[in-house]
Parts: structure tokens; sequence; C-alpha cells
């Protein structure tokens, strides 16, 4: 119930599926839902690439979506961590809206996903953003742990060594040598799911933030 509404198209839109394509057209005009465009992400503009027969889309509040779903509010904001690291779809749209939110409110924001189209894989980096002239993948989690081999697979594919993810866990960050790249070194900033609008700041910025973060949890 809390997935995001996402899209294949596999053939010319005829009949009912027409009408669904124009219904999402006009509340994407509304500002209602903001889709998600699937591209290959090997460099920017990540628009250049984009493949228009795999969308997802942000419905354009999530509290207002889980009332429309009968999810009462008292269940959410009561909710233990057992009960919220179920959740991954909801995590996925508040990562998704945190960005649209804080993108540059003076050009239209584009967001987009990468998937892996080939036939028997289902690997897919949740987001891709651009940042210092470069593509910087992001990954959602709505726990403080999960695997991320679609991330490696799209790091190792696209020859990448930075990238995001964003969760339940405090500022942080580590690094993956990955066994199968030669030990390339991947290097991976945890981002907490309310603190998204830092993925604006310069990885310096970032781990002086982190550092300052650090001190502070030090001194309590």
């Amino acid at each position: 119930m809390d997935k995001m509404v996402s899209l294949h198209y596999s053939r010319p839109f005829t009949g009912g599926a027409l009408k669904v394509k124009d219904a999402l057209h006009l509340l994407t005009l509304a500002g209602l839902v903001t889709p998600v465009k699937q591209t290959d992400g090997t460099g920017v503009p990540l628009g250049a690439e984009e493949d228009a027969s795999y969308v997802k889309y942000l419905f354009f509040d999530l509290g207002i979506m889980q009332t429309m779903l009968g999810i009462p509010s008292a269940d959410i904001l009561l909710a233990s961590e057992v009960d919220f690291v179920n959740k991954g779809g909801a995590s996925e749209m508040f990562a998704g809206l945190e960005m649209v939110k804080y993108s540059d409110c003076f050009q239209k924001t584009e967001m987009h996903y990468w998937q892996n189209t080939a036939k028997g894989s289902n690997a897919e980096v949740d987001y891709l953003r651009v940042r210092d002239g470069g593509v910087l993948p992001v990954e959602v989690k709505a726990s403080t742990q999960g695997a991320m081999q679609s991330l490696w697979i799209f790091m190792r594919k696209r020859k990448l060594h930075e990238a995001v993810r964003t969760s339940l866990e405090p500022f942080g960050e580590f690094t993956y040598p990955d066994p199968e790249a030669e030990m390339a070194l991947r290097h991976v900033e945890v981002v907490p799911l309310y603190a998204l609008s830092n993925l604006r700041h310069m990885p310096e910025d970032y781990r002086n933030m982190i550092s300052r973060e650090t001190m502070e949890l030090e001194k309590r």
C-alpha cells in the first residue's frame, strides 16, 4: 500500500492505458505527482538518457497519501521503529519529496533513478542526482541496515567512487573495497532521512558537518 506508483510501458498506449497516461500527465501538470524517470546514468545531463517506458511517481505529500490509504495518523506518529522499518516504499517516497523540496526553486525539478532493464535482473538504484558535475547515486533504506548490491552494481558499471546512503542512521561515512572491481574503493556518505537537504553541500562541508555532530554526541 505504501509503495510508490511504478509503471512500465512496453507498447503503445491504447484504450484504458491511454486514459491512465493522460491522467498522470494532468496530475503532473497540476503538481500533484512528480515523475521519476529511468536513465542509464552514464553522465550528465541525466535527462539525455531517459527511458520514457520506465517511470515512477511521487505523490505530492506522504501524509496525505497515507490518510487516503486509510492509515490513521496516530498509527504513524506512535509507531515504533519496528513498525516503521517495513515501510520501504514510504521511506523512498519521503526521500524523493525531500530532494524535490530542497532543489533549486528557480528551475523545474527533474528526478531520475536507475534500473537494470536486462531480462532477469531487478537491480535498481532509488535516485540519481548531479553533484559537482558528476552522477551521484542515492540509495534509500528504511532502517539502519540492508544490503546494497544494486548500488555496487551501478557504481561498478559506471566506474563511480562516490555515493549516498540515506536511512535512519546518523551522519557517517564508510569505504567499501569492491572485490569484483580489483578492490576499487567505493566511498559512501551516510545521511539521515531527515537531513537530505545536506546533499546540496560540497563533500568537504559535509565531512565537517559529520565531525561537528560526532563531537556533540561525545559531549553527551
